[in-house]
């Protein structure tokens, strides 16, 4: 029964996320809230954090320890889209006139399309996730829309979708135990 309880709770959370949250003033926790059961499914750390920072030539410095991120990014798709993605290194890269960010593992990759405000990048919209298009920077990546990723060539492609891209960046994400 817990593990029906827990894969609901999973089904979820894409869905209350962007539709059912609230903050707690006195702290910097968003509270995920299923309001038609009024049950609270979890809470995550307020994200919007800068990533990385882009110097007058173009270099990119990041403002966030690549461990971290890593660490973040790593326990977030395996808690959200059971991915166990092992990803071991990061990379930003610029796409015409659009800064990604990219997790790289031995068999997955992970994406994120990063906004540049005033020479800082933040992780918004979208990621995605392949292992079938995981030596690309132009297949399973972000659209500049942010609604969609771009495709995985001619292959049958396992591009995974996650709307909360600041999520897989930021603290780690919990579920409350029922």
């Amino acid at each position: 029964m817990r593990k029906i309880i827990n894969y609901l709770a999973l089904c979820y959370i894409f869905t209350i996320l962007l539709s059912f949250n609230s903050c707690d003033s006195d702290s910097d926790t968003i509270i995920i809230k299923d309001t038609v059961n009024n049950i609270t499914i979890g809470y995550k750390t307020i994200a919007p954090k800068n990533v990385i920072e882009v110097g007058d030539n173009g270099d990119v410095k990041f403002l966030i320890k690549k461990s971290i991120l890593l660490s973040n990014w790593n326990h977030n798709l395996k808690l959200l889209e059971k991915i166990d993605a092992n990803l071991t290194d990061i990379r930003v890269f610029r796409e015409y006139d659009n800064y990604y960010i990219q997790a790289i593992g031995k068999e997955w990759t992970s994406t994120i399309l990063l906004r540049i405000n005033e020479k800082v990048g933040i992780g918004e919209g979208i990621s995605c996730t392949s292992n079938i298009c995981s030596n690309s920077s132009t297949e399973c990546v972000p659209k500049p829309d942010k609604k969609s990723c771009t495709g995985c060539g001619f292959k049958v492609g396992d591009c995974t979708k996650t709307v909360t891209a600041i999520a897989l960046m930021d603290e780690e994400f919990t579920l409350q135990k029922p």
